[in-house]
């Protein structure tokens, strides 16, 4: 199996993003799709998760998964919630954005164009995981998540560091003038992340959620960034944009 990983603090945290490479589904979701909720076999995602849960150590006993819906909803993770999400979609804890401080408890979200944010506190040992949509996005569920936590945890924005993961490039992902006209009625200070003068414009999400971070006075050098393209890479990501009806990817994000 392939991943992609944040290296930065491997020693501290294990924070990964799946590819579609190996698995079991077969057809449009050919490879390791992750996802109850999109139309595949079950058994074969059941047999997709314990592929992926094998390899790295995994338990239902330590994983909390969302039940996302594209809210700014974000939850602290416990271990009494340990199991949420693990059998099916729908028992996955209601947030689009999970964090913890314990050790060992495994926080995922699913996503194939969105963005995934991984955040880790090194000075309070926190981790977080984002799904960055494009309702989330524009709702700033990274800012409101990481905003949480700099309150809870009493810490700065200079302490926080950040992972954005594989998603889709602005350039594929089009919206039409109305709507682009609609964001920036709703949000003026997001003329950054709307692109185009017509007939074609677009929309930067990944640029949204670095600047959700950058207002919060997280520094530039605290944030990485994958540069892949989920839909220019069909080999390794499933991509909704390209396929429509397709897969997911899982990202996780643990305290070793």
């Amino acid at each position: 199996m392939k991943f992609v990983f944040w290296p930065r603090f491997e020693k501290d945290i294990l924070a990964f993003t799946t590819t579609r490479e190996d698995g079991f589904s077969i057809g449009t979701y050919s490879g390791l799709n992750l996802a109850y909720h999109v139309g595949d076999d079950h058994d074969r995602v059941q047999r997709n998760r314990h592929l992926l849960f094998d390899h790295f150590k995994m338990t239902k006993e330590n994983t909390v998964i969302v039940h996302q819906f594209h809210s700014d909803i974000a939850l602290e993770a416990k271990s009494e919630d340990a199991g949420r999400g693990f059998e099916s979609f729908d028992s996955g804890l209601e947030a689009d954005a999970l964090f913890t401080e314990e050790k060992g408890l495994s926080l995922g979200i699913y996503h194939a164009d969105c963005v995934p944010v991984f955040i880790y506190v090194p000075s309070v040992k926190v981790v977080a995981i984002i799904h960055a949509g494009e309702a989330g996005s524009l709702a700033n569920i990274t800012g409101k998540t990481v905003a949480k936590i700099i309150k809870k945890y009493k810490v700065s924005g200079q302490e926080i560091f950040a992972f954005l993961g594989p998603t889709l490039k602005f350039g594929h992902r089009i919206i039409s003038q109305s709507y682009a006209e609609d964001i920036l009625k709703q949000h003026p200070d997001y003329t950054y992340a709307v692109k185009g003068n017509g007939p074609e414009y677009f929309l930067d999400l990944m640029f949204l959620n670095f600047m959700s971070l950058r207002n919060l006075c997280v520094p530039s050098l605290n944030i990485d960034i994958y540069d892949d393209c989920t839909f220019e890479n069909d080999h390794d990501f499933f991509s909704y944009a390209r396929e429509k009806k397709t897969g997911r990817m899982m990202s996780f994000i643990s305290i070793k």
